[in-house]
């Protein structure tokens, strides 16, 4: 049950000299220029450092975006510019966002997690909706199917009081009936999670908890040795998005997940 790999420490070391080994192929043509006296070579020295500095610039975020990737089924998203995405999903601009990409493990699981920060259909302007969205990778042929495994998600308190913080958690069961939670056969299947995740109205209540600098956190996280409750606690509206058909006006960010 994907077991093999928990609790493995990624060597970040190695996942840097592969990156760099498949961005620099042995016929690399970028080098430093010499220098010249002439204008016109002075220019076209100026044109290769230009080049140098954007491919520097381009290793970076792809070391920064693997680096940052989670390959232990728990996954921490920093949201940042919250206040501008909740007007967003507010005027109906861009009704939902998506976290980047985390693994169950190395060889595991590829999942992102899709947030309406003003909820989705019938709960809409009234709590926010949060869903995970399983999706294809390159592991997929050796895994079990469907995705049977726990899911919970944490909403973080802030506050500095360690103690006695007010985190926002819930968690549901996969319904392994569900196309969502099969192998994909397309780049990711529907969403599916709690659509009645948190009262927008208690969030206004204590956006000072959760909210900080115009940055919200959200964790979450894959349990593998749960057993499904006979009963859950609090009760939640689990399932799909209703609107996943829909195109927000200013580009749905997935096209950004690889």
């Amino acid at each position: 049950y994907d077991h093999s790999n928990l609790g493995q420490t990624v060597n970040k070391s190695g996942i840097q000299q592969e990156i760099l080994l498949n961005i620099f192929s042995p016929s690399c043509t970028i080098f430093l220029p010499h220098y010249s006296s002439t204008i016109n070579d002075q220019h076209c020295n100026n044109i290769n450092f230009d080049i140098i500095a954007q491919e520097l610039k381009s290793i970076q975020q792809t070391l920064d975006s693997a680096l940052s990737t989670s390959y232990c089924g728990a996954y921490i998203w920093k949201i940042n510019n919250i206040r501008q995405k909740i007007v967003d999903a507010q005027t109906g601009r861009q009704k939902s966002i998506y976290s980047s990409v985390f693994y169950s493990s190395q060889s595991g699981y590829k999942m992102c997690l899709r947030l309406y920060l003003n909820g989705d259909g019938d709960v809409r302007d009234t709590h926010m909706s949060l869903f995970l969205v399983i999706m294809r990778g390159k592991y997929d042929a050796i895994l079990y199917w469907p995705f049977s495994y726990q899911v919970s998600f944490c909403l973080m308190d802030q506050s500095p009081l360690n103690n006695n913080r007010r985190h926002i958690t819930a968690l549901f069961e996969p319904d392994i009936r569900s196309d969502c939670f099969q192998q994909p056969v397309y780049s990711m299947n529907h969403g599916y999670g709690i659509k009645d995740f948190m009262s927008l109205m208690e969030f206004e209540q204590n956006k000072s908890l959760y909210v900080i600098d115009d940055i919200m956190f959200i964790e979450a996280k894959i349990n593998f040795f749960s057993e499904r409750p006979a009963m859950s606690s609090i009760s939640h509206t689990v399932g799909s998005p209703n609107d996943e058909e829909y195109v927000d006006t200013i580009g749905e960010d997935f096209t950004n997940i690889n």
